[in-house]
C-alpha cells in the first residue's frame, strides 16, 4: 500500500468503485479518493493506541460542485455501511502480519 496506488471496491448493491491512496503512512493510517461525477469522496483511516487498546477512526469528506446532491443520494448509505466495513479492516488488521523493513 503506497500513495499513488489505484484499486477497486465493489459495495454489495452498487457498482464498482475505483479509488486511489493519496496518503499511507504505516501503523497510523491512510486516505483514498474516489470520483464521483462533478465530486470526489475522500475517506479517511487512523488508528491510535489508547489505555484500553485501539481507536479507529474513520472520516467521510464528499466535495466538489455535486457534493450536496451526493451527500443526500449515497451519504446515509455510507455512513450505514460503516460500522460493518470497520470491523472486516479491524479483523484484517489484527490478524495480517505487519510488514517489516
Amino acid at each position: 500500500m503506497a500513495a499513488g496506488t489505484c484499486g477497486t471496491l465493489k459495495p454489495g448493491q452498487g457498482p464498482q468503485d475505483p479509488f486511489t491512496f493519496t496518503a499511507v503512512v504505516p501503523g497510523v493510517g491512510f486516505t483514498d479518493v474516489s470520483r464521483l461525477p462533478l465530486a470526489r469522496m475522500t475517506f479517511s483511516h487512523r488508528i491510535d493506541p489508547t489505555p484500553a487498546g485501539s481507536r479507529f477512526t474513520h472520516k467521510v469528506v464528499i466535495s466538489g460542485p455535486l457534493s450536496r446532491l451526493f451527500a443526500r443520494v449515497i451519504g446515509r448509505n455510507v455512513a450505514a455501511g460503516l460500522p460493518v466495513s470497520m470491523q472486516k479492516l479491524a479483523r484484517l488488521a489484527e490478524t495480517t502480519p505487519a510488514a517489516i523493513g
